[in-house]
């Protein structure tokens, strides 16, 4: 069995086996042709695209509310490590 080498932006580089590398850098030509027809296609239809990107938030980053255990633990969230959730009181 060979392994190759893939490099990808988010992750350290991984040695595949041959099916699962083939299998990727298929998926990536055909994710790039698809992008390709699409911004074409919008284009064609009048779509113009904004000059900045969107920002992508998340719960974190917004001040979003803790959850679950997390929440318990916190003590700025109004709820005690003891203390019943809202739904059981």
């Amino acid at each position: 069995m060979t392994f190759h080498s893939v490099n990808t932006p988010t992750d350290a580089p991984k040695m595949l086996p041959d099916n699962i590398a083939n299998s990727y850098r298929e998926y990536k030509a055909d994710t790039e042709i698809f992008v390709t027809w699409l911004v074409e296609t919008a284009s064609r239809c009048g779509f113009v695209p904004s000059t900045t990107a969107p920002a992508q938030a998340t719960a974190a980053a917004t001040g979003g509310r803790l959850k679950g255990k997390r929440a318990r633990l916190n003590p700025k969230s109004g709820l005690h490590k003891h203390a019943k959730s809202p739904s059981m009181i």
